[in-house]
């Protein structure tokens, strides 16, 4: 995470804490139109799901549910202490482990054609497959694609 453009490892979490609002929409259709162009589909159920992450306020407007001291102890954390230091113990466990790897923004995939070959050599065992057209929320971006990728994955699964 600490190597994403605009990504500042530097920050503390009280300065991420501080600099983490709480977005705002003045009513559901601004929310929308602020959304959907970043979407790569839009569904009502897309919609739903996006609109059980916000709060109504008293005149009408709409918040994220997250405080800012959520937002910024996420990325801090995020940022402080790599993922990839719990890959010797999914390795270890012999759980079996699909990763699945966005290929959009072009940046989102060179990262991941940078990131994905360690993962694969310190959990070998994992499956690893690429959703093209897929961006950082792969559920919004081609769920019904993601979803059929893990059904097929569960399937070939040897039962226990």
């Amino acid at each position: 995470m600490r190597r994403h453009p605009g990504v500042a490892p530097e920050l503390s979490r009280e300065e991420r804490i501080a600099a983490a609002r709480v977005p705002t929409w003045p009513s559901w259709a601004a929310f929308e139109a602020e959304a959907r162009p970043e979407c790569r589909r839009w569904t009502p159920e897309l919609a739903a799901i996006f609109r059980a992450g916000l709060e109504e306020r008293s005149d009408g407007s709409l918040a994220s549910r997250w405080t800012p001291e959520t937002r910024g102890s996420v990325m801090h954390e995020l940022v402080a202490k790599p993922v990839s230091r719990v890959w010797p113990a999914v390795a270890a466990s012999a759980v079996p482990t699909l990763l699945l790897a966005a290929t959009e923004p072009t940046a989102t995939r060179e990262l991941n054609e940078l990131h994905v070959p360690r993962f694969a050599a310190a959990v070998p065992t994992a499956e690893i497959r690429w959703i093209e057209g897929g961006g950082h929320d792969l559920f919004a971006d081609a769920g019904p694609r993601v979803a059929g990728e893990v059904v097929a994955w569960l399937d070939g699964l040897p039962d226990r």
